[in-house]
């Protein structure tokens, strides 16, 4: 899966009618100040989740997906992604080429 298709993908996402109620769960979690850095990223897992569970392959059924592991079968292989290693969702660009290199160094 290229860049292009990606953000397509992520355009799609952010333009979802539930969109604003998912970007508020999760902007509350990363805004709190009483968390630590690590569990801010919670806020992360939040767009992540809804994410790759709705835009990306489904996710491969049997496996216990966490924050630290959610995985996907692309190529016939699978895929596994760690929100905790993601960029910023919000921050595209940075997301995108990440999440870009992940499945292609997954999937080869």
């Amino acid at each position: 899966m290229n860049y292009e298709k990606l953000e397509n993908l992520y355009d799609s996402f952010l333009a979802h009618e539930k969109f604003s109620d998912i970007e508020k769960n999760a902007e509350q979690v990363l805004q709190n100040l009483e968390l630590d850095d690590e569990n801010r990223k919670a806020g992360n897992w939040e767009y992540n989740r809804y994410f790759w569970g709705n835009y990306l392959p489904r996710p491969i059924s049997g496996i216990l997906h966490t924050h630290k592991r959610y995985s996907i079968e692309m190529f016939g292989k699978r895929v596994d992604l760690d929100s905790c290693d993601a960029p910023n969702f919000r921050d595209k660009e940075n997301y995108l080429k990440w999440l870009e290199n992940k499945i292609k160094e997954n999937s080869l």
